[in-house]
């Protein structure tokens, strides 16, 4: 089959296989198994227990190595010396996501990612580590660093470590993380989708212009590229879309969480904006009672409410 088949055409064909036929088919001949290992190890998903597993098969195969190009670990009990030997040997990797760090050490590695998802914890990363990871990667266009609570002193400090260092991540178009990271990298970046992990309440509206909403208001004005969708917690609406109607003009998708706390509840409304900012400015009064009556719905069910509106 393979003397007669274009290697293309065989990869064509094995892109459609079942995990179970590409194994199957790796035990046929040498060319099987070249083209078959390159889309069983194209995307690796680190399931419970799989890390050594996969350390040992790269360590007898280093070939399968340059066949990865996305790598999730989801491994809670993987030891960091396998992360960082696995890691160490993958040159082709584009797309990262540690959703267990582990205590996994981020030195420098070959790859040079395009895409990093992190689930940080207090005790797994510090923040010189990562930001000095952020430096080595410059080629990220897509950052998502979920942070617990108790990691937000920490992404104050990358925050800290990175402001006005335009130099690190000079590519970044899509970015979710909490606020004042998101604040400090969207100047001089071509941010175009933002996302705020732990939004603003009602203190932070005056704390200041670094710290508060008015910082990031005014960072949204320093993207080198039109922002064109955002996600994140607010306590006045109205008011915040006449803010975004002046600082993000060409600004496509809005979600809003707005929280509020009443006598006896509190509640989450959440607000979908979709169509093109200039228009949908106009209609923003129009959109008054359109707030009032979800609020009240909300407080009439008690619930979260989910809303489009489409210009």
């Amino acid at each position: 089959m393979s003397q007669v088949l274009p290697v293309e055409l065989l990869a064509d064909c094995l892109a459609y296989c079942s995990p179970a036929d590409l194994c199957s088919a790796s035990c046929a001949s040498h060319v099987l198994q070249q083209e078959a290992e390159a889309i069983l190890y194209r995307h690796v998903v680190l399931g419970s227990w799989h890390t050594r597993a996969v350390v040992g098969s790269i360590c007898r195969r280093p070939a399968r190595a340059t066949c990865i190009r996305t790598l999730d670990v989801a491994d809670l009990h993987a030891r960091s010396v396998d992360l960082t030997v696995l890691l160490s040997k993958l040159p082709k990797l584009v797309s990262l996501s540690l959703r267990a760090c582990n205590g996994i050490s981020l030195a420098s590695f070959p790859f040079r990612l395009t895409s990093l998802v992190i689930h940080a914890d207090c005790d797994e990363l510090t923040a010189p580590e990562l930001a000095r990871f952020l430096e080595t990667q410059n080629q990220i266009r897509k950052l998502e660093l979920v942070a617990s609570l108790d990691f937000l002193r920490h992404t104050n400090l990358i925050a800290s470590a990175l402001n006005s260092r335009t130099t690190v991540l000079p590519h970044l178009q899509s970015l979710r993380a909490p606020r004042r990271l998101v604040t400090a990298l969207i100047p001089g970046r071509p941010l175009q989708h933002i996302a705020i992990q732990h939004g603003f309440t009602s203190d932070d509206h005056d704390d200041g212009v670094v710290n508060g909403s008015i910082g990031f208001y005014h960072s949204l004005t320093q993207s080198t590229a039109p922002v064109l969708s955002l996600s994140f917690r607010c306590c006045d609406g109205m008011a915040t879309l006449h803010r975004l109607a002046e600082v993000a003009p060409q600004l496509q998708k809005l979600k809003l969480l707005i929280h509020q706390n009443a006598i006896l509840e509190s509640f989450t409304l959440v607000v979908m904006v979709e169509g093109n900012l200039p228009i949908w400015k106009a209609n923003l009064e129009a959109l008054r009672p359109q707030f009032e009556m979800l609020v009240l719905l909300a407080l009439q069910n008690g619930a979260e409410v989910d809303v489009t509106a489409s210009y």
